[in-house]
């Protein structure tokens, strides 16, 4: 495949890196890869190793191991020459064909800017044999709105994240050169995404296309990176580096060519757009608790994780893309003749034992209940047969305590 790129980005993560890139060797994956890898010394000489015993094509490029993330992705990009390209975690895994598929509707759509599937969370959970499939992820609909401000306003009314998604290179490299006009790690994923909302058409294939890992090993917490989190720890710092994102937003705007600002005031459509944004971050599930605590002058950092501000919050994240829709077919429902042999039994969910345990001829897989979501099934159209395609695609995913030998005879099945 001449025409596509994949970075791949890496910190100190040598088994996850070597387990993604033998999954995309399984795959027979025929494109350019870039290995870009910060990581300590130990960590780099087995991943050069890794580089060197996979059939793919790789170039490996080095960097400090302070380097900022985005900053690396930056760079990174800069080194494409592919029309075509995108990122990938080195903890993740790509689908290929939710990958092409997402290729081909970039070249079918000349306005579109990036294109990708549904997104999954996955892990080796609970010390069991197999792997969990655990919530789905990204699953909005497409956004194809003429107007980049009302692009703009449908990425941010449900926003999921575009970070992994293919993107053509002239856009994905002007906009991670705007990325340094803010230094928050919040407001650098956000701009990626809005002005890739402003740069063209946001398509959402209707296949699987990437799998994003749960972290068992090191829970990394990010200070300022939930936007009630921040506002609730420094307001002042958040609406000031929110202007520096603005300014960047209104600039990227005025050299739109679908954009004609008539005279109107674009830092207030700008701010309105996020103001709902905000709000939607603040759900009225969890408002009373949070000011409950507050008025108790409790430190943020105790009370962040009750469960009381968490659950609502997971809840807000699926309630902004399922409130789009008016139809009513869940998921459960579509998927129910392949994981329990009759309808009748999945419509209800409190009849199944969760999660729900479904068993290919290489491994078991387990279902979670937020991966069968109803409130989200509408807005997938998944059959048991692309369900039993993903199951199978992802008996290639090598796991951590598959020999050699045991992953080489799954390469030749």
């Amino acid at each position: 495949m001449e025409n596509y790129t994949l970075v791949i980005p890496t910190y100190n993560r040598e088994t996850e890196l070597r387990d993604n890139l033998r999954f995309l060797e399984s795959q027979e994956a025929g494109f350019k890869i870039l290995v870009l890898d910060s990581s300590e010394d130990a960590c780099r000489e087995a991943n050069r190793a890794t580089i060197g015993s996979v059939q793919l094509d790789i170039s490996y490029f080095e960097y400090g191991s302070e380097t900022s993330p985005f900053l690396k992705f930056q760079d990174g990009l800069s080194k494409v020459q592919t029309p075509y390209c995108s990122l990938c975690a080195d903890d993740d895994l790509l689908l290929l064909p939710g990958l092409y598929e997402s290729i081909e509707a970039l070249d079918e759509n000349e306005k579109a800017c990036v294109a990708h599937g549904f997104y999954f969370m996955f892990g080796k959970l609970q010390g069991k044999p197999g792997l969990d499939l655990t919530t789905m992820l990204y699953y909005s609909p497409s956004i194809t709105q003429e107007n980049p401000i009302l692009r703009l306003q449908a990425l941010m009314s449900s926003y999921q994240a575009l970070t992994y998604g293919v993107f053509r290179r002239e856009s994905i490299q002007l906009i991670y050169d705007r990325i340094p006009s803010v230094e928050n790690l919040m407001f650098r994923e956000l701009l990626s995404g809005s002005l890739a909302a402003i740069r063209g058409q946001i398509i959402r294939v209707p296949s699987f296309y990437m799998g994003r890992a749960h972290d068992t090993k090191e829970q990394v917490s990010h200070r300022n990176w939930h936007p009630l989190e921040w506002f609730l720890r420094d307001r002042k710092g958040m609406f000031a580096e929110y202007v520096s994102y603005r300014e960047t937003l209104s600039q990227f705007l005025d050299e739109a060519e679908d954009f004609d600002s008539l005279g109107m005031d674009k830092d207030k459509l700008l701010d309105f757009v996020h103001f709902c944004y905000l709000a939607d971050h603040m759900p009225r599930g969890l408002r009373e608790t949070v000011l409950e605590h507050e008025l108790g002058n409790e430190d943020l950092d105790a009370y962040w994780g009750d469960p009381k501000i968490q659950i609502p919050l997971v809840d807000a994240h699926y309630a902004s893309s399922s409130e789009k829709s008016s139809e009513t077919q869940s998921l459960q429902e579509r998927l129910g003749r392949s994981i329990n042999g009759s309808f009748e039994h999945i419509r209800d969910r409190n009849s199944l034992k969760w999660p729900v345990e479904m068993t290919t001829s290489v491994r078991s897989y387990r279902l979670h209940r937020s991966f069968l979501n109803e409130s989200i099934g509408h807005l997938l159209p998944i059959t048991d047969t692309d369900l039993k395609a993903l199951l199978n695609r992802l008996d290639l995913y090598p796991l951590e305590y598959q020999s050699d030998e045991e992953i080489r005879r799954l390469n030749r099945a």
